[in-house]
């Protein structure tokens, strides 16, 4: 077998391999010879159909399987002679398989990038920390009362933190513009709703009071083709509405569960959790921090395929979050809009993926068997049953691998925090949870 790679662009590969006629030969011979003993014709006894005319009705497809047979094994063996790391499925791009002659095939692929980490010394990376005050604790119970709340209609002029339902419709240049109109719309006035200057415009009004708004989309506006843009907004206030919120009553204390020890035991419940999402939140943002600076500070080049693939399980990650449910095992195509927008989140992750896995085998990092039982147990501790959530856990492999790949992933965060120059920020809790956002 002779074995030749052309460098291509970036990390593709252009692999020429050449196998001798007389190798060919030689398995299609003991191909047919074995097939002789087997066949069954009209006329023959079994066993006893000549070689020729085998050779006449199945000599084809006993090539063809042999051409493909004789390729999957030496493209293994080609990449292997030639230390190659394939990044994903290669493309045959040219056959020879001529009766008589060697058979010749091109394959095509990218293969997996050489990388090199830069010394992370000295790199500053933020570390934040944070706490649940009585306040973050007031304001949550705050929000659930608004949640509950009901509205009852006033006579008097709109003010803030009024709910007013309206009828309004947008246009642009003298002409509607599509989506910036609604009918009976609920609005609560300071919410930041809609855009600067719609819902201050409505302050002072009074049910049945027609008004018109002249303002501008923001130039960041989510809808391009209306950001920057000047818009004409005619009002019609149908109610305005003041918050009537629930008082802190047994009925609001048993909607949460509490049956005894009254308000304190709400907070103290609600704290309880607050802190959980809190620790989760802050380790999720302090692992992005220091894992947007190892991107950064490390150039990667990487494969398209894996790129590629990585858009399109991120498309379906999206799809089962809108309720549409996609098997895993489908294939499925990725609308060009949405390939644009997956490819530098699929990017991030791969050359993500690239350099965890480098920093990891550099380090000699093994998953912690105490940082795996915290894990389990800080799951655990959401069931009812913790101990029956934890015996469940351990009785499965393969759980149990992708809660230490979890364990050895946090362990690379430590372990990069430590090479780099931490820099700690004590936030508040809702900052982290605005960040989160």
């Amino acid at each position: 077998m002779q074995v030749s790679v052309e460098k291509k662009e970036g990390l593709r590969r252009l692999m020429k391999v050449v196998i001798p006629a007389a190798e060919i030969t030689k398995a299609f011979d003991d191909k047919v010879n074995s097939a002789m003993k087997d066949v069954k014709l009209d006329g023959f006894r079994a066993g006893k159909v000549p070689r020729n005319i085998v050779v006449q009705r199945f000599g084809g497809s006993i090539r063809n399987d042999i051409v493909n047979d004789v390729m999957r094994k030496t493209l293994f063996e080609a990449t292997k002679e030639k230390d190659l790391n394939l990044a994903g499925a290669p493309t045959i791009e040219s056959l020879k398989a001529d009766e008589g002659k060697d058979l010749e095939y091109e394959a095509s692929f990218e293969i997996f990038p050489e990388i090199k980490l830069e010394d992370l010394a000295g790199v500053e990376v933020e570390r934040i920390t944070a706490t649940i005050e009585d306040k973050d604790i007031d304001d949550l119970v705050e929000q659930l009362r608004q949640q509950r709340a009901n509205w009852n209609p006033v006579e008097r002029a709109a003010k803030n933190k009024d709910q007013v339902i309206i009828d309004f419709e947008g246009s642009i240049d003298g002409k509607p513009s599509e989506g910036a109109s609604a009918k009976d719309l609920p609005l609560v006035l300071g919410s930041d709703s809609m855009i600067p200057g719609f819902e201050k415009g409505i302050l002072g009004a009074k049910a049945g009071d027609e008004l018109e708004l002249n303002l501008s989309f923001p130039k960041d506006y989510h809808a391009a083709d209306v950001a920057g843009k000047s818009v004409v907004f005619k009002i019609k206030v149908q109610k305005v509405n003041e918050v009537d919120l629930p008082k802190i009553d047994e009925a609001f204390l048993k909607a949460f569960g509490v049956t005894e020890g009254g308000v304190e035991k709400l907070r103290e419940d609600f704290k309880k959790h607050m802190t959980k999402e809190l620790k989760n939140t802050i380790r999720m943002q302090n692992k992005t921090n220091v894992f947007d600076k190892l991107i950064e500070k490390n150039n990667v080049e990487l494969p398209q395929v894996m790129i590629d693939d990585e858009v399109k399980s991120l498309y379906k990650e999206s799809q089962q979050h809108g309720q549409n449910k996609v098997d895993d095992n489908a294939e499925v195509t990725v609308p060009e809009e949405a390939k644009k927008a997956l490819e530098q989140p699929a990017a991030r992750r791969v050359k993500l993926g690239f350099l965890v896995r480098e920093f990891i085998q550099a380090n000699e990092l093994k998953p912690d068997a105490a940082q795996v039982k915290k894990l389990i147990e800080n799951m655990a501790s959401s069931y009812e049953d913790p101990t029956e959530f934890v015996k469940w856990y351990h009785g499965d492999r393969q759980r149990m691998a992708q809660i230490e790949a979890a364990a050895l992933e946090d362990q690379a965060v430590e372990a990069l925090f430590s090479q780099m120059k931490a820099v700690e920020k004590t936030v508040n809790y809702k900052e982290v949870m605005e960040r989160q956002a």
